[in-house]
């Protein structure tokens, strides 16, 4: 059954949406933007990634009859969304420097998507992280796929079999 984003909104519920918007805020604020000194989070482009991964995941869930998602699909669609919607801005101002400020908003993903596995950004191997940076800088991400890629990294996080 289709629904219009403002139905599925509403089926999510405003405390879901602001405390999943909120958790990103924070993540951004503690662990991204110190690094990044001439950027920001534009907050409202956050919210509408918040909006846009619940309507996505719904719409996926509808289609595959799944009741709940599972930790890769939520890190997969957060991933998507935060690479595709792009909340973390340069200032007008701002000289980027450094080897990956251009690329925070794909670090900002990463970190947060990884969240959902328990898993930590950092202990990615270097070529693979910047692998994935890659990935979702020069290429379209497809949720889809990336749960499995998801579920493949937790288990190497995790030392366990896929």
């Amino acid at each position: 059954m289709p629904f219009t984003p403002k139905d599925i909104l509403s089926r999510v519920g405003e405390e879901k949406i602001l405390q999943r918007f909120h958790s990103l805020v924070t993540v951004c604020e503690r662990l991204i933007l110190p690094e990044c000194p001439n950027m920001f989070l534009q907050k409202h482009i956050l919210l509408h990634a918040v909006e846009s991964y619940f309507c996505d995941l719904q719409h996926s869930k509808d289609f595959h009859n799944i009741q709940l998602a599972d930790r890769h699909k939520i890190a997969a669609f957060t991933i998507k969304w935060i690479v595709k919607s792009r909340p973390i801005q340069l200032s007008e101002d701002a000289k980027p420097g450094g080897n990956y400020i251009l690329l925070a908003n794909e670090i900002f993903a990463l970190t947060a998507g990884l969240r959902y596995l328990s898993a930590d950004v950092r202990k990615l191997s270097s070529p693979m992280f910047r692998s994935l940076l890659y990935t979702l800088h020069h290429r379209i991400v497809d949720a889809e796929s990336m749960s499995a890629l998801m579920y493949t990294i937790e288990c190497a996080l995790n030392h366990k079999n896929p």
